[in-house]
């Protein structure tokens, strides 16, 4: 492991002596009389910490980290100051401009602790912004995966044969699989390691909502494309516990960025349902809801529970559906997005709600948009 760069500015040789022969066993140890020649080393090397005094001739301490904040805002910075600069570094640290400052006469074991715990504390950040990263990029190989499917089906619009789709298919879910697993994996080692990182921990449980509906996705899919009976597994559920998964799913995807997915409904709902259907079933609508609209586009997400039993919407303002082609929109193989699309989702989608002893039906005015509702009786 590389050791940790420190920069130490002060006009007083005495105190740079002494800090430097504190620091340089464990740490390499830069050393500048004045802020312009602090300022020089610091764009030369690559600083981890800056520990400057604040009363300097021609530059102030925190005038001289401010301008090292500006180049490179991840280097910590820290102030030794007498009682006289107090509120002067104070104002420093509540602007972020410092990390921590040091009053004199400083005791060299406290400052030490000090540094180290400084660097410790960096080396977390950085260790967290590398972790963000890796799921970052693997989260994208997840998605490309998924595109790459759909893109491969497309492949096979014009031949009409859903038999010879379901035999790609099932290949491509194996090799999709494969990707899931490692995610699914790799997640839940990250969550037993930094069990205390409630940020990450959130974005960690995002990613498994979305590897875990690509998996039942791909599973449902190949049933369908193979002509067999759909497994439901139809259990009491709460809805708006559904549907909120399907917002931050949706939010996270790459087709939500840039609109706005919301669902205004809060009322205890609960619901005889297979919940993972109908998760696909709404996360395909809002998809082709934002797909519909573009950036900027409204999507809403609402129930209604009442003496039937609940009715669900999906709705967006985008351009709407000619009445002509509304019947169409339920036809396999019918798509309205060329090359891009399949023509199947909504087709699975309605065989979903159907075994589900549901109905789902499509309103729209060319112009205001779309609505998709779903009518389950007797089961909320």
């Amino acid at each position: 492991m590389s050791r940790a760069r420190i920069l130490l500015v002060d006009d007083e040789a005495n105190t740079l002596f002494v800090l430097r022969d504190l620091l340089e066993d464990e740490y390499d140890v830069f050393v500048a009389e004045n802020g312009a020649e602090g300022l020089r080393i610091f764009g030369e090397e690559q600083i981890d910490l800056v520990i400057a005094d604040q009363r300097m001739p021609g530059m102030t301490g925190v005038e001289m980290l401010t301008r090292m904040r500006g180049v490179d805002s991840d280097c910590l910075r820290i102030v030794l100051s007498a009682f006289a600069d107090f509120d002067a570094v104070v104002d420093a640290v509540n602007h972020g401009q410092i990390y921590q400052f040091v009053l004199k006469p400083w005791n060299p074991e406290e400052m030490f602790v000090t540094i180290r715990h400084a660097l410790e504390h960096q080396a977390a950040q950085r260790a967290r912004a590398r972790l963000f990263e890796e799921l970052r990029q693997k989260n994208a190989t997840l998605e490309q995966a998924t595109k790459e499917l759909t893109e491969a089906q497309s492949s096979l619009v014009q031949s009409e044969k859903l038999a010879a789709v379901g035999k790609l298919a099932g290949n491509l879910v194996h090799e999709i699989n494969n990707h899931i697993q490692g995610v699914r994996m790799y997640g839940g080692g990250l969550r037993a390691k930094y069990a205390g990182d409630l940020e990450l921990k959130r974005y960690l449980e995002s990613v498994q909502k979305m590897s875990e509906l690509v998996h039942n996705m791909l599973e449902s899919y190949r049933f369908y494309l193979h002509g067999a009976e759909i497994p439901f597994h139809i259990q009491r559920h709460d809805l708006p516990g559904i549907i909120e998964d399907v917002v931050a799913v949706s939010r996270m995807a790459t087709y939500g960025r840039g609109r706005s997915i919301s669902c205004p409904s809060s009322t205890p709902t609960s619901i005889d349902i297979d919940d993972e259907k109908l998760t696909q079933v709404l996360v395909n609508l809002v998809k082709n809801a934002c797909e519909a609209t573009g950036e900027g586009g409204l999507i809403v997400i609402d129930y209604e529970p009442d003496e039937e039993g609940v009715l669900i919407s999906v709705s967006d303002n985008g351009p709407g559906i000619e009445s002509g082609l509304i019947a169409k929109i339920w036809e396999p193989f019918y798509t309205t997005r060329g090359k891009s699309g399949l023509g199947l989702g909504l087709d699975i989608c309605r065989s979903f709600v159907e075994g589900l002893n549901g109905v789902i039906e499509c309103e729209s005015t060319p112009g205001e948009g779309a609505v998709f509702r779903l009518r389950f009786r007797g089961s909320a």
